[in-house]
């Protein structure tokens, strides 16, 4: 049982990428979630609204985030910046956020065929997690919490299920975790407490709860009803169709890596 695949997505809903190994920071893993898309009101896109931004793909080089979409691409400067802030809805957050010049927010806003604008969490923003399920712990712009779990014997047990449908199987990008586990039994994670990744310790404070985002494909934008519909027909908790688990780590620095040991308590 081990650390199989460490993914992270710059910007909130557009195509993600592995990595080797990964730093940990308070927010999560380094750079990810930290770059956004909002509305001209200040709240955030996702490809809920927009499943075009799957096909927004971003890749880091030493000095750039690189945005690219069929053959255009744009480079943006990794931060610290000397930016506008403005106030940014994310959920039941309201946080400031620095705000990019108009010349990139008119490319994104001209490949995604939408109004939007792209903003960044610096450091001096702190925006906290439920307190109900996390106290006292801090996220960047993901949806609730600092590390997504899931498990490839999961996956492997929805891929049946689909298959003996006549469905195509999907990959894991559908679920966007940033974490992926090598488990000989499917679910086993939903029974988790805790999981030790090498040397660092995370607790798992809630099941991940799935929206139609998992019905996009992440390569062509395209959505159908699945995998959500077979997923709902076996796997619920309290009416909410659940795949993987949100997870948050007793360590606020150090790195992770691919091979890393998994051990779990339940």
């Amino acid at each position: 049982m081990s650390l199989a695949s460490i993914w992270i997505y710059p910007l909130k809903s557009a195509r993600g990428f592995e990595l080797q190994s990964a730093e940990i920071t308070p927010t999560g893993l380094r750079h990810d979630r930290r770059w956004m898309l909002v509305d001209l009101n200040g709240r955030f896109l996702s490809q809920r609204e927009l499943p075009q931004m799957a096909r927004l793909s971003v890749k880091l080089s030493e000095q750039n985030l690189i945005f690219s979409f069929e053959v255009q691409s744009l480079a943006v400067l990794l931060p610290p910046y000397d930016l506008p802030e403005i106030p940014v809805i994310v959920w039941r957050s309201m946080i400031q956020a620095q705000l990019f010049d108009s010349s990139i927010n008119q490319w994104l806003s001209s490949v995604l065929e939408t109004s939007c604008q792209l903003v960044y969490m610096p450091d001096t923003t702190r925006r906290d997690t439920n307190p109900a399920f996390a106290p006292d712990r801090q996220v960047s712009f993901a949806d609730g919490y600092p590390y997504l779990v899931c498990n490839l014997a999961s996956l492997r047990e929805l891929n049946r299920r689909l298959e003996a449908k006549g469905e195509v199987p999907v990959p894991m990008d559908r679920f966007r975790p940033n974490l992926i586990v090598e488990h000989e039994t499917a679910f086993a994670e939903d029974n988790w407490k805790q999981l030790q990744l090498g040397e660092h310790v995370f607790d798992v404070v809630k099941p991940c709860e799935r929206c139609v985002i998992v019905t996009t494909d992440q390569q062509t934008g395209k959505v159908s009803k699945e995998p959500l519909k077979t997923l709902a027909g076996f796997h619920k908790l309290d009416g909410k169709v659940i795949f993987g688990q949100n997870l948050v780590c007793s360590s606020e620095s150090g790195w992770l890596k691919i091979g890393d040991r998994l051990g779990t308590q339940a």
